[in-house]
């Protein structure tokens, strides 16, 4: 580019001066003319020729760099960082899954001595895969019995009690036992909830009960019945809300019905809600 402005100058002092000393007329513009567009032409050439030097210089840089890097990789010493990344990546991975076989070819192994012993002759995958059946067995059974004593310890107390909060004993218990049922916090609240009628209770549908039964589900939760009486309540009253109680009544009732002794109002109400749900 300074070599295209260097002849545009010399030109440009050249023309200036022919056009002072000696030329005159008519002739003057059409020499003008003509000059300019030598200039313009000049200016292309150069452009041009400036252009080409810089792309075989490119040309050579880039055959320069080429030639490196082919002997570089002839000599092994080219730098991949994302090359060795995946490699160290690789490495890792084969070796963390090395020792998952390992560890699991170590659990694995008393299960293949209880396998051969156990089904001498059948090939050893299928003899796992029996014996893996039987041990799933037992687990399950197992979880069962441990879902069992869950319940067991988490609602025995509950599943004796009825409605009212009380055993349903009365005839056969001690005078002692009724005089603690009476003073229990739980009876008391309940009677704000069911009240007796002949021999069956009979619920109310007020605004105490409310209050009572969410007293209750606060102190007693494991408490099924004012779950129960509430979705009674908002189900005559056609609240979709009693479908919530319904479903956290018969969660507990689901359990306490498997408790050997459990009051007989338990299985009376699973079966309502039931009903009540299906329709």
């Amino acid at each position: 580019m300074d070599s295209l402005i260097l002849w545009i100058g010399i030109i440009a002092i050249g023309v200036q001066y022919v056009l002072e000393h000696f030329i005159e007329g008519k002739n003057k513009k059409r020499i003008v003319g003509i000059i300019i567009a030598l200039i313009a032409i000049a200016s292309i050439v150069v452009s041009k020729i400036n252009t080409n030097k810089e792309k075989v210089e490119s040309e050579k840089e880039k055959n320069v760099l080429s030639d490196k890097l082919t002997r570089a990789l002839a000599r092994g010493d080219v730098s991949d960082e994302r090359a060795k990344e995946d490699r160290l990546e690789a490495k890792d991975e084969r070796k963390e899954l090395n020792n998952k076989l390992d560890s699991v070819s170590k659990k694995l192994a008393p299960f293949i001595l209880i396998a051969q012993e156990k089904y001498p002759g059948v090939e050893m995958t299928h003899a796992l895969n029996m014996l893996s059946k039987i041990l799933d067995k037992q687990q399950s059974t197992i979880d069962q019995h441990d879902k069992s004593i869950d319940v067991l310890k988490n609602y025995s107390q509950w599943a004796r009690l009825g409605m009212d909060g009380k055993t349903g004993e009365e005839i056969t218990v001690s005078a002692q036992l009724i005089a603690m049922e009476q003073d229990n916090p739980l009876v008391t609240l309940m009677k704000d909830v069911f009240y007796p009628d002949s021999i069956w209770l009979k619920q109310r549908f007020d605004a105490p009960m409310i209050v009572a039964c969410e007293k209750v589900i606060k102190q007693y939760p494991k408490f099924a019945f004012s779950y129960y009486a509430l979705a009674l309540y908002f189900a005559q009253k056609n609240k979709s809300v009693w479908k919530d109680y319904a479903n956290k009544a018969i969660d507990i009732l689901n359990k306490t019905i498997l408790i050997d002794g459990h009051h007989d109002h338990h299985d009376f109400a699973l079966k309502q809600l039931n009903e009540l749900l299906s329709k």
